[in-house]
């Protein structure tokens, strides 16, 4: 596959999240109005991502332009700074993406871009999430005092209880006692967005 623009790949994801919520492609003129473009401009946009490979055409109908493989587009649409911050990471094992197996309602958020990461390591035992965890995170950065997060510090991300200074900065907290809190300053941290569910193998 092609190289997407940003906007096209802001536009792929939301596309992506959307599907995952409703079950179903949006319409060129849903594209439009998320985004605050005309709908030619949306269309073109499509356009473009058909033939760069990541989306396919229907039978015509509104609702007709796809990705052309969910899982596969769904890892591509994820931020490269996560990518990078997640491989060099001990905390995080690899970005798993979309499988297509794991579809996460409104109740999550309606429409809001997923993404999902395997847990490794055991620094949020006593929140219940453990070693092998996959981790679905609802993608932004602007979270509440307490929530828990996957965020970077540096070139660690982590997955971690974030509390925020009256300055600006933040202490990011491990639910287990042997695993000292990092502490960031203003602008040294980067959140990539808030743990809303755990999916865990029982066998």
């Amino acid at each position: 596959m092609l190289k997407m623009t940003e906007r096209q790949r802001e536009i792929l994801q939301w596309m992506t999240a959307y599907i995952q919520a409703n079950w179903r492609p949006p319409t060129v003129a849903e594209i439009a109005a998320q985004f605050g473009i005309k709908g030619p401009s949306a269309f073109n946009i499509l356009r473009s991502l058909v033939k760069k490979g990541y989306l396919e055409k229907g039978d015509g109908t509104s609702r007709s332009i796809r990705p052309v493989d969910l899982a596969e587009v769904s890892d591509a649409c994820i931020d490269t700074r996560l990518r990078r911050a997640v491989q060099a990471s001990g905390s995080i094992n690899k970005v798993a993406g979309f499988s297509g197996s794991i579809h996460v309602g409104r109740r999550f958020g309606y429409c809001k871009p997923l993404f999902s990461v395997e847990v490794c390591g055991d620094s949020m035992i006593e929140a219940m999430i453990f070693d092998g965890d996959l981790a679905v995170v609802r993608v932004q950065d602007e979270v509440e005092d307490g929530d828990i997060v996957v965020a970077s510090v540096g070139f660690e991300a982590m997955i971690r209880r974030i509390c925020f200074d009256d300055d600006g900065g933040a202490l990011l907290v491990a639910e287990n006692k042997r695993v000292e809190p990092v502490k960031a300053a203003p602008g040294d941290f980067v959140i990539y967005g808030k743990v809303i569910a755990i999916h865990r193998e029982l066998e």
